[in-house]
């Protein structure tokens, strides 16, 4: 459950990184 959200955030900061 908890890795999930971690992944999440994960994805969202290389977004916003990449963009």
């Amino acid at each position: 459950m908890f890795q999930l959200w971690v992944f999440h955030v994960f994805v969202i900061f290389l977004f916003i990184f990449c963009c």
